[in-house]
């Protein structure tokens, strides 16, 4: 059986059920969800002030899971925090921590250190009853063998209100642009100092790109803090703000329903633009992810078009 600690925000999670799932149909076992971890609560202790975030994997077509019981699920988190937690220095070391991966994934044990550090790391398989995932896992190496699966599975499947059902048909019927603003908790002090905050400059630049190659493009505006966004930024073409008060998978699923993209350095706005199929589609990305991490590159995708975020 594949067991998986979900935790973080919804892009996180969808990552971690993408990367469970894939282990799922290789081995074909089912899949335990576990959502209380240690992690979890180490977070909510060391960022008091940082809203903690709730599973949310409950709004998509996700293949049947048993959901583990929480006093258990968290008492099992410990280990693999905990190993985290040792070889977080290490995190930089890429053949060494390659090494790593692949004698713990033998034994069953897929943990991943830190988010920031998430590169791919190949797995060895196993015979092992149980597989513990506890880790970010942010690349689609972990997946794109199952993509087909994993893009049908990953869809919104709460009833459309009117309101978002008329959002989507203009959608569909237009050359539409979700552009993602990414502020809330990367402001933070306990963030802001590896989260880059694109510029302002970064998204005009990834609209005129798109201007550029697509006709008539319908710029949406989406954001954590919309009226912010509203109040500063100048844009230089015409745009529709998402300022409905959605949750935040149902705004999620107005972005996937969208053509092209500019996204920042979120794996919200990753997934979004991921999910669609359409071949045409422009995805403008960021080109470093993390300040102090600027090599890592495996978050990447072949369709992105990068740009340098603190350009103004």
């Amino acid at each position: 059986m594949i067991k998986v600690d979900v935790f973080y925000g919804l892009g996180n999670q969808l990552f971690q059920y993408a990367y469970a799932r894939a282990l799922s149909l290789e081995y074909n076992e089912p899949i335990i969800i576990n959502t209380k971890t240690a992690c979890e609560l180490y977070c909510s202790f060391r960022f008091p002030k940082i809203a903690q975030r709730s599973y949310q994997l409950n709004f998509f077509e996700i293949t049947p899971c048993v959901m583990q019981n929480p006093i258990i699920g968290l008492i099992e988190s410990i280990p693999p925090f905990i190993h985290a937690c040792l070889h977080q220095s290490k995190q930089d070391d890429e053949k060494e921590m390659t090494s790593l991966f692949l004698k713990m994934s033998a034994k069953g044990k897929h943990y991943c250190a830190d988010t920031a550090t998430a590169g791919y790391f190949a797995h060895c398989h196993t015979d092992i009853k149980i597989k513990h995932l506890h880790g970010v896992w942010l690349s689609e190496k972990y997946f794109n063998h199952w993509e087909k699966t994993i893009k049908k599975e990953l869809r919104v499947i709460t009833p459309l209100s009117e309101q978002n059902k008329l959002i989507i048909e203009e959608m569909q019927s237009c050359n539409s642009v979700a552009v993602h603003f990414r502020r809330g908790d990367f402001l933070s002090v306990y963030f802001n100092s590896d989260l880059n905050i694109c510029t302002e400059g970064y998204y005009k630049r990834g609209m005129r790109y798109i201007a550029e190659h697509v006709t008539n493009p319908v710029f949406y505006i989406f954001s954590d803090d919309i009226d912010w966004i509203k109040a500063n930024v100048k844009f230089e073409h015409s745009v529709k703000y998402m300022d409905s008060g959605n949750p935040g998978h149902e705004d999620f699923r107005l972005m996937y329903n969208c053509k092209h993209f500019v996204i920042s350095n979120s794996t919200f706005s990753w997934w979004a633009s991921y999910l669609p199929d359409n071949p045409e589609k422009i995805v403008i990305a960021p080109s470093f992810w993390w300040r102090s991490h600027r090599d890592k590159r495996d978050i990447y995708r072949d369709d992105m078009v990068l740009l340098n975020p603190d350009e103004t």
